[in-house]
């Protein structure tokens, strides 16, 4: 199969010709009689669950102007694995007419899309394994969502929430200062007015984020003013992981380029270093002794050429590297005998 980044146009056109047709079918009255088919189609391939994405998005979009209800809230399952209702015939018929349109109107530019009007519904954004994504916010203001990331976002007056699911996003709420944003990410509300912020959450390893721009107050959801807000400044970072108390400490020099697709490390545990580089791509660099995580690696590194990565790392450790039969790319020692030690 061709990957996503190798595709030709044809074969772009071909896929979202095919998504407007799975999105008018599951919004037609045989919806539950297509489903196993449908599923099948989605997890074939990573194209094919972005682009019925975009189409539900759109949807959503154009359901917001005429009254109808959105396809995706808090509590739905992800759009394209449930929540399928029977509509009327009209409706049917309005959401083939949509993806139609949709299909034949000129792409956007990956990495920016643009939602409409402010909406009382949360909109779903969601990337797949080595995408980053912008999406430009009604207000102006914009989030960069990562790499296999999962964010929700909803604007109201004068005020936006953004529920980080899991990966790491950016927000730059500078273009509208008087609209107070707040991010839920695990444990945490982040809240902002005018600054520019990433904000990163999983459940192994909790919740962090880092002022760019302006200044946070992170406290626990539903705290409100009861309880006094950690304050955090450009140059400072905040992270809490699972079971263990919030720590503010300097942040780390590069960190702010993962939109631009680089990783910058500074005496990093080589462990950490590649369980960062291995979520933009699905060739992994791997270990073959645990103990080698404890390197510490420096440097700059394009997130999605993991073979370039394992090459870097091989010299810089003296390492070989081996394709495993899965694919992956494991550092190993040179030899039993010649054992490396981590530097003290």
């Amino acid at each position: 199969m061709v990957p996503p980044e190798e595709a030709s146009p044809a074969a772009e056109e071909a896929v979202r010709r095919e998504g407007a047709a799975w999105f008018a079918r599951m919004r037609g009255p045989d919806a539950a009689r297509h489903r196993p088919d449908f599923e099948a189609w989605a997890k074939a391939d990573p194209r094919h669950q972005a682009v019925y994405d975009r189409l539900v998005l759109r949807w959503d979009e154009a359901a917001v102007l005429v009254g109808a209800r959105p396809s995706v809230q808090i509590g739905d399952r992800p759009a394209a694995w449930g929540g399928w209702r029977k509509l009327p015939l009209g409706f049917g018929l309005t959401a083939c007419a949509l993806a139609i349109l949709v299909v034949l109107a000129p792409v956007r530019p990956a990495f920016l899309d643009v939602l409409g009007a402010p909406s009382p519904w949360w909109t779903r954004i969601r990337t797949g394994v080595g995408e980053v994504r912008q999406v430009r916010l009604a207000d102006g203001a914009s989030v960069v969502v990562d790499t296999d990331s999962l964010v929700l976002t909803r604007l109201t007056d004068g005020a936006g929430r953004v529920r980080l699911l899991r990966g790491r996003a950016r927000l730059d709420a500078q273009p509208d200062p008087a609209r107070r944003f707040t991010v839920e990410a695990g444990d945490a509300d982040v809240a902002a007015q005018g600054a520019v912020f990433d904000v990163a959450y999983t459940q192994s390893d909790g919740a962090s984020a880092t002022p760019l721009k302006g200044a946070l107050d992170i406290r626990a959801p539903g705290a409100g003013d009861r309880v006094p807000a950690a304050r955090v400044g450009v140059g400072q970072a905040w992270s809490q992981g699972p079971g263990r108390r919030p720590r503010i400490a300097p942040a780390a020099a590069g960190a702010a380029l993962w939109p631009t697709g680089v990783l910058s490390f500074s005496q990093t545990p080589l462990g950490e270093a590649l369980a960062q580089a291995n979520r933009y791509a699905r060739q992994h660099v791997v270990l073959a002794d645990p103990a080698l995580g404890q390197l510490e690696v420096s440097g700059v590194f394009r997130a999605r050429e993991p073979k370039a990565l394992a090459d870097g790392l091989a010299a810089a450790f003296d390492l070989r590297v081996e394709v495993r039969p899965d694919g992956d790319l494991s550092l190993a020692r040179p030899s039993a005998a010649t054992p490396i030690d981590p530097p003290r």
